[in-house]
């Protein structure tokens, strides 16, 4: 839960506080672009007919309604737990064009019969049309009003926006559930008149037009200073209804023809367009987190010194290995290095140098680790250890020492009283076969303990030896009952 609640509180940061990013400009623009030779292009062909689908535009309609509602709805989720007014008025925008879309759809001849009660509401469609995309254009300007006000810690005046755009929405849509039916009759015999449909055609519809364009201008900081992910979105889908409406003009072109085609296209795009917009962003998010994710991970595992493994990496890390050894039945060997008199030169001659003898140890380490699941890990202070997987005794013994001479050639000057002259290492190496043995996962622990132990009594052997050289320790595999395992020392 707490990472899902990460996600939408940076989703919606992002989307309503941060400025956009260039990728999403560049975006948009090719968006408009598109839509614009989409809209040119189909004007010559816009009442060639095509075969008729009944279904088409129920399914579109549908569409376009489902994706409304669920871009209210995570709108209206964000607001209740933002609070912002200008969520809460984009969330009105996309629920009241919900409703538009349904009454639009109701309204048509294609879709309502055209008998009984509801005939004369199918007179009245493009008129439904005209006065969604006019409430449209008043909640966009109400919302980067409201959005500004916001940036400016006015609080009281983007309240009272939210308020007079809820208010003047219940308004528009009671008036026309109530008035669209009561009056359809009057009102679609004085629509039929040539002077409406003038007054329509060269009035009404440029005027909402020019609205949208001017709408387009305000949103995308044309007047404001800051381009915001939701305003340059809510500009494409401005421009959408731009074009959507200038295409079906009068409602002009004929069913199932080109033009008609397009137009169903931008309602879509206008309906569904900032919900993908978001469904991209949550990805892009989700992304990004899991990279942060990662690296948090790596930062944990990770010696900050070295680079090699930390001891909780080192632990993960041999049971990862011994489960996918005993899996393919191969071997897997383990070392454990300690630098020697390591104290003695720390005393000489300081922290500093001691860390840096530590990294110039750890180089030499990392330098043999050549397959892609060998593993050095530093676990404590002046320790480190080595995973070998696909590697058997005297492959460890080898890696062994090479590492010890190598370190050994460094030639490190060591501190006074020390065994050496210079810098060495101890390597304890141990090795398991586990071919033909079933490890149960409850015992991993106990198994990788055991392993980690003969390494151990193999690195005190070596120091019994004089220091400065390589022992190994390896036991039998005891087999229980059933085929699991039990590591014998």
């Amino acid at each position: 839960m707490p990472i899902v609640l990460a996600v939408q509180q940076t989703f919606f940061n992002n989307l309503v506080d941060g400025d956009a990013p260039p990728k999403q400009r560049r975006a948009a623009r090719l968006t408009i672009v598109a839509m614009a030779v989409v809209a040119a292009a189909c004007i010559p062909f816009a009442r060639h007919s095509l075969p008729v689908v009944p279904v088409l535009l129920p399914m579109v309609g549908s569409i376009a309604a489902v994706a409304q509602l669920l871009t209210g709805g995570m709108l209206y989720n964000r607001y209740r737990q933002s609070g912002l007014p200008s969520v809460a008025i984009l969330a009105i925008v996309y629920l009241t064009a919900l409703l538009t879309s349904l009454a639009f759809l109701i309204s048509l001849p294609d879709v309502t019969p055209q008998t009984g009660i509801l005939r004369p509401i199918t007179r009245l469609a493009s008129w439904y049309y005209l006065i969604g995309s006019l409430v449209f254009v008043v909640q966009i300007v109400a919302l980067v009003r409201a959005d500004d006000a916001e940036r400016r810690n006015r609080h009281a005046s983007s309240h009272q926006a939210l308020r007079r755009v809820l208010l003047g929405t219940l308004l528009a849509i009671v008036g026309c559930a109530v008035l669209g039916p009561v009056a359809s009759a009057p009102f679609a015999s004085i629509f039929a008149t040539k002077t409406f449909t003038l007054v329509r055609l060269y009035v009404i519809v440029p005027a909402i037009a020019l609205a949208l364009v001017v709408a387009y201008a305000y949103v995308n900081s044309v007047f404001q200073r800051r381009l915001t992910m939701i305003r340059l979105w809510l500009g494409v889908v401005v421009l959408a209804t731009f074009f959507q409406l200038v295409l079906s003009t009068e409602y002009s072109t004929p069913h199932f023809s080109v033009g008609w085609i397009v137009v169903l296209a931008f309602w879509v795009v206008a309906s569904a367009l900032f919900l993908t917009t978001m469904v991209v962003n949550v990805y892009d998010t989700l992304s990004m987190l899991s990279l942060h994710n990662e690296a948090l991970y790596e930062q944990s595992v990770s010696d900050e010194l070295t680079g090699l493994l930390n001891r909780r990496g080192f632990n993960l890390r041999l049971e990862e290995q011994f489960r996918r050894s005993a899996r393919i039945e191969e071997s897997l060997a383990v070392l454990l290095i300690d630098m020697d008199d390591f104290k003695r030169y720390n005393d000489t001659f300081g922290h500093q140098s001691g860390d840096r003898a530590i990294a110039s140890v750890a180089r030499v380490i990392a330098s043999m680790l050549r397959r892609a699941g060998d593993a050095g890990a530093r676990i404590g202070g002046d320790e480190f250890a080595v995973i070998l997987p696909k590697t058997d005794m005297a492959g460890a013994v080898s890696v062994a020492e090479r590492i010890r001479s190598n370190v050994e050639r460094l030639a490190i000057v060591q501190g006074d009283g020390a065994r050496f002259p210079q810098i060495t290492v101890t390597v304890g190496v141990t090795s398991v076969n586990l071919s033909g043995v079933h490890v149960l996962e409850a015992s991993m622990s106990t198994e990788t303990t055991v392993l980690i132990g003969r390494a151990d009594a193999a690195l005190y052997a070596a120091k019994d030896a004089g220091r400065n050289c390589v022992r190994t320790h390896q036991g039998p595999l005891a087999v229980h009952g059933g085929g699991e395992s039990s590591l014998a020392g």
